[in-house]
């Protein structure tokens, strides 16, 4: 077979050995240079070009690549490898990738991703998640090094050959979509497992880990609202996501984020299929759920007066904050980074809430666990714009060892208080999620390897 391979670094060139061997035909490229180095090292059957070339050349295409170079690479390439079948053996790595590789590790993670930019291209994950010296020392092993793949059926079959041709196990795993599940950061990534080993991993349903503890707020009317915080435990989501992880967008199982949302539900006393939740963008438009989600869903705030839905907000040092007038029957939630903070997200809540018939005097409204004052070092510019846009407020900035601090809990006090509703009704004493690592997921601590949190309320 004719394997073009784009990428002549450690996986691009360990590959191209290993199938050598195994009679194939390869053409190795790289933008650098390398190709043509590591071409004539390994000899017969190997040649050297650049990617339009090696795209050209091979029947099966390598993108071994840093993912931060997809983008590019993807936009010379689609028109020659459409149709053909790619490998996509690259891994999103947030200190070498930067913001990319949230967004590839995002929803259906980095194959979904890579196949975005190569479209009409059958792309296939595979080989991402073994060490390239494990792999070259691969023959001298007892039990052979599992290689996970995902992708469409007909291009798995070929690449489970193209596996076995480098001395390795192949592991079908679904889909593209699945291949999120071994994904850099996952379990099963780096660990050089066995096939059985492999599947146990990937294809187990544990029990849930923990117990399920909401947090829940006393100012919020039980009678008339049910609403709370889960905390991390209870859930199936493993590593840093361990295990209440309710986000999909930070690359668990789609398959578990279920479960783990159905455990809440079922935790709390509703239906899964209620729950409303909307992709998160740092800003302060609001939904009235009820009528027909725009397209985007782009909203940060939630309100509903209508029994059913129940209304969520990801947080995972942002603040999930839920809101509730008991008279009026009107409920609100929403996702308050200080983005949405310092511009006056939860003043448009309580602006929302009153069209539905609220009044602010009555609404209660509950902060839930978030980043402290403690935790929330900001640079100059942050608490520059927060004095900027709500004048000094006492208790706002807080001195650090380093830099200043930001109190969000203080900020979202005050602009509710400055939207009319009353101090007492305002709960703003969660714990921190960055000072509990056995109770919260945290962003500033752990990373997008980390999970979410959800505030959710909704009307009895």
């Amino acid at each position: 077979m004719r394997i073009g391979i784009v990428g002549a670094g450690m996986i691009g060139g360990t590959l191209a050995k290993l199938w050598q061997r195994a009679g194939h035909q390869i053409m190795l490229s790289s933008r650098s240079g390398s190709a043509g180095e590591k071409a004539s090292a390994l000899g017969k059957g190997v040649s050297a070009g650049k990617p339009a070339k090696a795209a050209e050349f091979g029947e099966v295409v390598v993108l071994a690549v840093p993912m931060r170079a997809v983008p590019d690479l993807g936009a010379e390439l689609a028109p020659i490898v459409a149709g053909k079948i790619v490998i996509d053996t690259g891994n999103a790595i947030a200190r070498r990738d930067g913001k990319l590789a949230q967004e590839a590790l995002a929803g259906p993670g980095s194959g979904a991703f890579t196949a975005k930019h190569v479209p009409g291209a059958r792309v296939v994950k595979a080989f991402n998640t073994v060490y390239f010296k494990d792999m070259l020392t691969e023959r001298k092993r007892k039990k052979r090094i599992a290689v996970p793949l995902a992708g469409d059926s007909d291009a798995v079959g070929v690449v489970e050959q193209l596996v076995e041709d480098a001395g390795m196990a192949p592991v079908v795993v679904g889909p593209l979509e699945a291949a999120r599940r071994f994904d850099h950061g996952t379990e099963v990534w780096n660990k050089g497992m066995t096939a059985a080993e492999l599947r146990r991993a990937l294809f187990r349903r544990d029990q849930p880990e923990g117990e399920l503890v909401v947090y829940r707020s006393h100012l919020i009317d039980e009678s008339v609202f049910t609403h709370g915080f889960p905390e991390r435990h209870g859930g199936l989501s493993k590593d840093l996501r361990t295990s209440l992880n309710v986000g999909y967008r930070w690359g668990d199982d789609e398959s578990v984020v279920i479960d783990n949302r159905r455990l809440v539900a079922q935790s709390v006393g509703y239906d899964p299929q209620q729950l409303v939740v909307t992709k998160h963008v740092h800003g302060t438009r609001v939904w009235t759920v009820g009528g027909e989600l725009p397209d985007p869903p782009e909203y940060d705030g939630l309100v509903t007066d209508q029994v059913g839905p129940v209304l969520g907000a990801f947080a995972a040092d942002c603040v999930p904050i839920v809101f509730g007038d008991p008279d009026a029957r009107v409920c609100g939630a929403l996702h308050a980074g200080w983005r949405g903070t310092v511009n006056g997200a939860a003043v448009e809540v309580v602006k929302a809430m009153k069209a539905l018939g609220a009044d602010p005097e009555r609404i209660r409204v509950a902060l839930g666990p978030s980043i402290g004052p403690c935790c929330f070092e900001v640079g100059p510019e942050v608490v520059a714009e927060f004095r900027s846009k709500l004048g000094e407020v006492a208790g706002l900035v807080v001195a650090g060892p380093n830099k200043e601090h930001i109190d969000l809990r203080i900020a979202n006090r005050f602009l509710l208080e400055r939207a009319g509703v009353a101090p007492e009704h305002i709960d703003d004493s969660p714990p921190c999620t960055k000072c509990n690592p056995e109770r919260f997921f945290s962003y500033r601590r752990d990373g997008f390897l980390g999970g979410v949190h959800m505030g959710f309320i909704g009307l009895r």
